[in-house]
């Protein structure tokens, strides 16, 4: 059975751990997960909402981060300020971006639609203000909106004419359109491209938006079930595909309807681990080269801010989860690092980032990797060799006598820098963990000498590492 991150289950299950910090799931098993690497990017001025990587129809492409008050565009290492005017989004806002040919568009719900081809960004005359963007089908679709007039309604959608970001007035020629969706209460709180259409969000609620043509152009169909996403940025793409936080769990939709993907850790993640105050705040990206949905979110102890991330690997349907302060993240295609541009970016080798291993993304052009805005403004990718990482493993024993624990070892395909075991035992299950024997990794196993009725072992892990599965040697000394 392969090993699994799976809190909610029965701990006696075989093969799962109880608790993973800074472990990702990969095809064979387990590895560490990677640390924030700086790129040569300075330090912006105020926290990071929005970061898009935006390609273009040649396949270049266009690297914006949104500010509260500005969009700086990032080329060769260097900002530079691409804001059309004076913005203010809000104290808590995120601005919303999405690429219309070569044009990039941004929004947010107190700013109308911006535009940029080229240099700065401005204002799209007779645009709705939004808080969501997509585009598909020709069509750049708003949700959640104000204009001159509606209002401000939160459940209203705008759709631009067919292949023209710069046309809003409705008519049936151009195919610009308005409409608002009402067979279910509160705001449109999410939106995303998919299959060719749409899906809106609210809280409790799904739509498939479905071009249609004149006159109505789009028609939206409401997903049974009261299935919904709060967070504007929680919602996973992979083509084929999206993943989503939802209100009760985790979801998988492929256009027929949303199936919980979540289930071995719903309750852990809902009622203990993240912050329901904060929620909304859930921000994702996908790892396609690792083929993991990553949610950045506020958990119990975060004061507010994103401190830790869950990431759900999409071929094997494992979970695994890091501890990262972050402001914002997206993919990012880095440039190379060569011998002859080192001195353009680093004055000394001292300068250069530690913990990167000689197959990093840090070294390849063009290699997808996360981004994340850390608390400090700075734009790093997440390509440096683990640090430090904890598994705590399910319970082993028999709830009818004593057994003795001899040895644990665990079957690495990548061996660590070195590796410690604090072993707990249990006499009564459902008693707190009693500390036991502690153990460094020696000849690839952990050797402790400890009898009781139920044992788990706690692994700190240094050092970039990969494990397939664990094996905890006992045997019987007794009825009790």
């Amino acid at each position: 059975m392969t090993i699994q991150f799976a809190p909610d289950l029965d701990p006696t299950t075989p093969n799962i751990f109880m608790d993973v910090k800074n472990a990702v799931p990969t095809v064979k098993g387990y590895r560490g997960a990677p640390i924030g690497i700086n790129t040569s990017y300075a330090a912006l001025a105020t926290d990071v909402r929005s970061i898009v990587n935006a390609r273009l129809l040649d396949n270049s492409r266009r690297l914006f981060v949104g500010l509260q008050t500005k969009i700086w565009e990032g080329s060769g290492g260097t900002w530079t300020d691409r804001s059309g005017s004076a913005y203010d989004i809000g104290t808590e806002a995120r601005w919303s971006f999405g690429q219309f040919g070569n044009t990039s568009l941004a929004i947010a719900k107190a700013v109308n639609l911006q535009a940029s081809a080229s240099g700065a960004f401005a204002t799209v005359a007779g645009a709705p203000k939004a808080t969501h963007l997509a585009t598909s089908q020709g069509f750049v679709m708003l949700a959640d909106t104000n204009d001159g007039t509606y209002g401000d309604q939160s459940d209203r959608w705008w759709c631009s004419a067919q292949y023209d970001h710069t046309s809003w007035t409705p008519s049936v020629t151009t195919q610009a359109t308005t409409g608002r969706l009402v067979d279910t209460p509160g705001p449109i709180t999410a939106m995303v491209a998919f299959g060719g259409g749409f899906v809106a969000f609210k809280e409790n609620s799904m739509y498939v938006g479905t071009y249609t043509g004149a006159p109505a152009v789009f028609s939206w169909q409401l997903i049974p079930g009261e299935v919904g996403c709060r967070s504007k940025d929680a919602i996973v793409s992979v083509g084929s595909a999206i993943y989503f936080l939802g209100n009760d769990n985790f979801y998988g939709f492929d256009g027929s309807r949303p199936v919980p993907i979540g289930n071995p850790l719903r309750e852990w993640f809902f009622f203990s681990e993240s912050s329901p105050a904060y929620r909304y705040k859930t921000v994702s990206t996908y790892d396609r080269p690792n083929q993991l949905a990553i949610w950045f979110y506020v958990s119990n102890s975060g004061a507010g801010g994103l401190n830790k991330a869950l990431c759900y690997h999409v071929p094997t349907q494992r979970w695994g989860a890091m501890t990262v302060s972050i402001e914002a993240a997206a993919i990012y295609l880095s440039d190379a690092v060569t011998y002859d541009g080192l001195g353009s970016l680093y004055s000394t080798w001292d300068d250069l980032p530690t913990n990167i291993s000689y197959d990093s993304p840090f070294w390849n052009a063009e290699s997808q990797v996360v981004a994340i805005a850390n608390t400090s403004h700075t734009l790093q990718t997440l390509s440096g060799s683990s640090a430090t990482s904890t598994i705590t493993t399910g319970s082993v024993g028999d709830p009818e006598q004593r057994t003795l624990v001899r040895r644990i070892r665990p079957r690495f395909s990548i061996s660590p820098t070195s590796a410690s075991l604090q072993h707990q035992f249990d006499l009564d299950y459902g008693d707190d963990w009693t500390n036991g024997p502690t153990s460094n990794l020696t000849n690839g196993s952990f050797d402790v000498l400890s009898d009781a009725r139920w044992h788990r072992e706690v692994m700190t892990i240094n050092g970039p590492w990969e494990m397939i599965d664990y094996k905890v040697m006992l045997q019987p000394t007794g009825a009790i």
